[in-house]
């Protein structure tokens, strides 16, 4: 019974361990294009725009297409395309890339722009 007794007694008490505390996911970096149009012109039969895709966010971007519109006097739509401003290349934060497009429709007198689509990726 004694050396049951000390067996037992010899065992090491548990201990209290604190947990880690909670995991908190690093935020992840912005991506963020803004698209400015500079110019629409009528030329040789051609309504023409014109502008710029600027990375405002914080991570490179790639294949960024614009989708240029085309409207008449009265603001329907008569023509519109899709555009790559940048293919493969990387467009860096504070970077900018020119754009330009052009339409033979008669009935365009106004131009519009607006970003269709872009792909991001951290280089980490």
């Amino acid at each position: 019974m004694i050396a049951l007794a000390v067996i037992y007694s010899s065992q090491e008490l548990p201990v209290d361990v604190p947990a880690p505390p909670p995991v908190v996911p690093a935020a992840s970096p912005v991506t963020r294009l803004k698209l400015q149009v500079t110019g629409c012109s009528k030329a040789f039969g051609y309504t023409q725009i014109s502008g710029h895709v600027e990375n405002t966010g914080e991570v490179a971007v790639r294949f960024v297409s614009v989708t240029t519109v085309w409207r008449d006097a009265d603001n329907r739509r008569v023509d519109y395309g899709t555009i790559f401003v940048v293919g493969d290349e990387d467009l860096m934060p504070g970077e900018s890339a020119p754009f330009a497009d052009s339409s033979h429709n008669s009935k365009a007198q106004k131009c519009a722009a607006h970003l269709e689509d872009w792909w991001s990726h951290n280089r980490e």
